[in-house]
């Protein structure tokens, strides 16, 4: 069972006893204390080019500082060596890591004992950073491809897998407003956002999307936490799996395997989904455009989202 988020395809058939578990987001109705906040999490950290001089960990760190923003960055252990330090300074800042494997790839083909290695290695080297004995907690599949054997190694290990439901793929589109747009109307209180670390000449624009993303969210009145804060505020208010899912069947409604997405959002995504496999990946903002976004910040919470390209059909609330 496999699923992906993205341009790619989204495949959910199947998928859901794996995903069954997995935190996309927590619904402000179930959890009234995520009310004015949302988890930001930044993906592939922190510098993959030898050169390390064209990291940009300390601009990003200054720009979430400037807006007593806290974020989970997820990273690869491969991207880790030379830029120790300012992986250290982030954590006194209060952020914190996860758990995203050695590298910037696909590791569902791996065989289950293969995967299990490399996810031990990243755990080891991220937790060498956090010292005093201090654990990861948090793990996100690369590229959201996730399968069982990957789940079961991720389970042993204490972790929990985290996607979101605020994405765009920042790393393909370089229209840094029209990103920052998309998922800011995806945005809702109790929402995890999930963006790509920037680097000097690769990705680099998603520092623009970064700034415009926060002033959006401080307009709006929502506070950036970690993840871990989110999921501590989540639990002020007691919440039964079993009892969120016999509610929803009961009712009739969207149960825990079924993505509760509109039909519109699921048009969308596979005409855009299309377009991508069409154009190789050369996918510009003005193939992808929606109907004109609000200007940043410009939507206030629980507004519907007009949805991203291809993003995974989430289940809302946790």
């Amino acid at each position: 069972a496999t699923s992906r988020m993205g341009l790619r395809p989204t495949t959910w058939l199947g998928a859901a006893p794996v995903f069954w578990d997995t935190l996309f987001n927590y619904s402000s109705s179930k959890h009234p204390a995520v009310r004015g906040y949302v988890a930001l999490t930044i993906d592939d950290g922190l510098c993959r080019q030898q050169d390390k001089s064209r990291a940009l960990v300390k601009e990003v760190r200054a720009l979430l500082r400037e807006h007593g923003a806290l974020a989970s960055f997820m990273l690869c252990s491969d991207y880790l060596e030379g830029v120790e330090e300012e992986a250290r300074g982030l954590l006194e800042d209060g952020h914190e890591f996860g758990n995203h494997c050695p590298r910037d790839r696909e590791y569902a083909s791996l065989p289950a004992e293969e995967f299990e290695e490399q996810l031990l290695l990243t755990n080891t080297a991220v937790e060498k950073l956090l010292g005093e004995g201090r654990k990861v907690r948090w793990f996100r599949a690369p590229q959201a491809n996730y399968t069982t054997s990957m789940k079961k190694a991720v389970d042993d290990l204490g972790l929990r897998h985290v996607l979101g439901d605020a994405y765009c793929d920042d790393w393909a589109v370089e229209d840094a407003e029209w990103v920052a747009n998309t998922m800011l109307r995806q945005t809702d209180h109790g929402s995890i956002l999930i963006m790509h670390m920037p680097e000097k000449g690769f990705r680099e624009h998603t520092l623009e999307v970064l700034r415009l993303i926060l002033e959006g969210l401080e307009q709006r009145g929502l506070r950036v936490v970690t993840l871990s804060t989110l999921e501590s505020l989540a639990e002020q208010e007691p919440n039964s799996q079993l009892s969120r899912i016999s509610r929803s069947l009961s009712a009739g409604g969207t149960s825990a395997y079924t993505p509760g997405v509109s039909w519109s959002r699921r048009v969308w995504c596979s005409i855009v989904g299309l377009v991508f496999r069409r154009t190789g990946g050369q996918t510009t903002s003005r193939q992808l455009r929606q109907p004109e976004a609000p200007p940043v910040g410009g939507q206030p919470p629980g507004e519907p989202a007009a949805g991203c390209a291809g993003h995974v059909e989430q289940v809302q609330g946790s």
